[in-house]
């Protein structure tokens, strides 16, 4: 079924509370696709961040962070970069295709939880000083 983009438009009216119109699943499933997307990165984006990696404010960055993550030596931090680049695929197909390849239904789970898994994994390997708190944390120069 082809997706209608003015859908995105009635869910961002019910979250604002602009009005009670009646927001279709599929808009629900493909935003909730697109934000676990979005939780994920930026967890990823931060962690990298505070281990002293910089990157660009660019849409290059999500290649970025995610190959940072699966270049690394660290088999957990490697796993997490190839699931960011998956829930990326996911969020990219919400986004914009007008007609999903796969079944919003089933994906939207999944991208919970692979973002679940990025965040909270990361949160807890999370190094003591993140950006703007203080202490610049180090750099040995490698790979986190």
């Amino acid at each position: 079924m082809t997706f209608q983009w003015s859908e995105y438009f009635d869910l961002a009216q019910a979250l604002t509370g602009v009005s009670t119109v009646t927001v279709t699943q599929e808009a629900k499933l493909r935003s909730a696709i697109s934000r676990a997307y979005y939780s994920a990165y930026h967890q990823a984006r931060l962690y990298l961040m505070g281990k002293g990696v910089q990157f660009t404010k660019s849409s290059l960055a999500h290649q970025s962070v995610a190959q940072f993550l699966s270049m690394s030596a660290d088999r957990t931090l490697k796993s997490l970069g190839n699931d960011l680049t998956r829930l990326r695929d996911y969020r990219n197909e919400a986004d914009y295709e007008l007609v999903m390849s796969r079944n919003p239904t089933k994906i939207a789970p999944l991208a919970m939880q692979l973002a679940q898994n990025i965040i909270t994994t990361l949160t807890s390997m999370a190094p003591a000083n993140p950006p703007g708190t203080g202490t610049p944390p180090s750099n040995s120069g490698g790979a986190p």
